[in-house]
């Protein structure tokens, strides 16, 4: 279900749940759910999102094995949200059972296949594990090559998350490349102001950094910071990541009140939502202490 307020979806998704769960129709109600769970994950929600997915999960589980290809679906959309709320134990483990089901029950060049790999290299890349992401995201664009269109949407996708991981390798002109003729994507098919537009605005902005130019790097922070905003709201943990490079851009120019603003959001936005260890939320808060003991300074 794509929807510009992921809180509607939510409401909708819930009573179709209700509805379908009384009448007990299985696949139907997988399905429902794991769109339910990333309704709610995509709203920011992800200790909903992961017990209605949980939920899901042992239902499908007992009523048709723990190895049922029908679990696939709700493992990788599990497994995201881990990822997204820092849980990335949690998420290894998932991504590791649906590969274990994928290679037994679909195989290892499938469309299945190509989405595990894409999100076991992002939790790579979230990770730190640089090297290993670099290398997984690339083996699932191949596999990608072989079951979908290299125009679609998934594979561009694919591409953007690589680019992402690139920068964090210092391959900086590559990542450009591929961020660039993604944005010309996305903004044909979704227009300029969505999600996915501000994702690759966010990573365009990094490669500014990289070669010194702040100037760009915080106009695509801000543009990136806007859509967030219009799209998910003004309290969204993806907005908090946005705003956490943001106050990083402008500590870096001088603009100290500015980047405290936008650090102490960061904090405040993530607190209490994701792990503790979070690597954005400990860098914002290491980041924020920084600045202001250096004003009482």
């Amino acid at each position: 279900m794509e929807t510009r307020n992921p809180i509607e979806a939510v409401s909708i998704l819930r009573a179709a749940k209700s509805t379908l769960a009384a009448a007990n129709p299985d696949g139907l109600l997988q399905s429902t759910c794991v769109t339910l769970g990333r309704a709610l994950r995509r709203a920011g929600r992800y200790d909903e999102a992961e017990g209605e997915l949980r939920w899901i999960l042992d239902l499908t589980s007992t009523h048709l094995g723990r190895g049922a290809r029908e679990v696939v679906p709700i493992l990788n959309e599990l497994g995201i949200t881990y990822k997204y709320a820092g849980k990335f134990d949690e998420a290894r483990r998932t991504y590791r059972r649906a590969m274990a089901i994928v290679k037994a029950k679909v195989g290892p060049d499938s469309t299945y296949a190509a989405d595990i790999l894409h999100n076991v290299a992002g939790l790579a890349h979230a990770t730190g594990d640089h090297r290993r992401a670099e290398a997984v995201a690339r083996r699932g664009l191949a596999v990608r090559s072989q079951v979908d269109d290299q125009s679609s949407l998934k594979t561009a996708a694919d591409r953007a998350a690589l680019a992402a991981i690139l920068i964090s390798r210092k391959e900086y002109a590559e990542a450009e490349s591929i961020l660039c003729e993604v944005l010309v994507s996305y903004e044909r098919v979704y227009g300029s102001v969505h999600r996915e537009v501000a994702v690759v605005l966010h990573n365009l902005a990094a490669v500014s950094v990289a070669a010194g130019d702040l100037e760009t790097a915080e106009r695509n922070l801000v543009r990136a910071t806007e859509i967030k905003r219009a799209v998910l709201g003004s309290r969204h943990p993806e907005l908090a990541i946005t705003l956490h490079n943001l106050g990083t851009v402008l500590h870096s120019v001088g603009r100290t009140a500015e980047a405290e603003g936008h650090l102490a959001d960061c904090v405040q936005i993530l607190s209490g939502v994701v792990s503790p260890q979070h690597p954005t939320l400990s860098a914002a808060r290491t980041a924020l202490d920084a600045i202001r003991s250096g004003v009482q300074n």
